[in-house]
């Protein structure tokens, strides 16, 4: 079995990753930290209710964190832009590379 090595929670200024979605015409945008993930990577993509522990911020939270789960397909749904991750997240998941 291989070990999830994003499974350990860190803080925002050590996130894994940062996603971010933004949509110019009104000033909305969303930005998530990915703070820890409950499964590999190959469990996830076979797991539609897959999570993330995440920090996320939008001008709903007036431009402050609010931390939970978050569903993998909702974030990625939107198509958001990485923005910034750990090599070893890139390497997992970034689908650019």
């Amino acid at each position: 079995m291989a070990k999830n090595q994003f499974g350990k929670s860190t803080k925002i200024d050590n996130a894994y990753a940062t996603y971010r979605v933004e949509n110019p015409h009104n000033g909305m945008y969303f930005e998530w930290q990915i703070l820890k993930t409950y499964q590999v990577k190959g469990n996830e993509d076979k797991n539609n209710n897959a999570r993330w522990f995440t920090a996320c911020k939008s001008p709903m939270t007036h431009d402050r964190w609010e931390y939970g789960d978050a569903y993998i397909s909702e974030i990625m749904s939107v198509n958001p832009t990485l923005v910034s991750a750990t090599d070893e997240w890139r390497q997992e998941y970034d689908t650019n590379k």
